[in-house]
């Protein structure tokens, strides 16, 4: 199946480093999965402070904010099941059947996003694999380490 990002999956990907917006790009290329990108994917200091209030973020040292070319090296995504948005599904989800399709979904993102950045030579990080605080929808650009 063919899949195409939304005019507002499109906006909200404007601030964020080409090189990263590539990888979804390509992963929704592989017509496995429809995704779309969450609004916040560059944030200002101003909104961090607030979802870090909200509840939603943690801690202000985020690749959701500008770095140092000016583009967030952090974007967040999330998957549609039958038309239904993944957080949706989250929150009407009665069953064990259903958790275990939510938990294969995300599963079956990352997978995509994963061999989407290998394709593209690009170093990606995926907030479902932090400890104590996992971030299903949370992909970035990973860092360097210093040799």
């Amino acid at each position: 199946m063919e899949y195409k990002f939304s005019k507002s999956s499109e906006e909200n990907m404007v601030m964020v480093l080409p090189e990263l917006v590539e990888v979804p790009r390509k992963a929704l290329s592989f017509g496995v999965l429809d995704l779309g990108i969450i609004k916040d994917s560059f944030r200002t200091e101003e909104i961090q402070r607030d979802n870090i209030k909200k509840g939603v973020s943690k801690t202000m040292d985020t690749l959701h904010l500008p770095q140092n070319d000016g583009y967030s090296h952090a974007i967040d995504i999330f998957w549609y099941h039958n038309g239904v948005d993944a957080f949706t599904l989250e929150i009407i989800a009665k069953t064990d059947k259903d958790r275990q399709l939510i938990k294969d979904k995300w599963n079956q993102t990352a997978a995509l996003m994963y061999e989407a950045a290998i394709s593209l030579n690009f170093n990606l990080g995926w907030g479902g694999f932090w400890k104590g605080n996992w971030d299903k929808p949370h992909y970035y650009k990973r860092r360097s380490r210093a040799k």
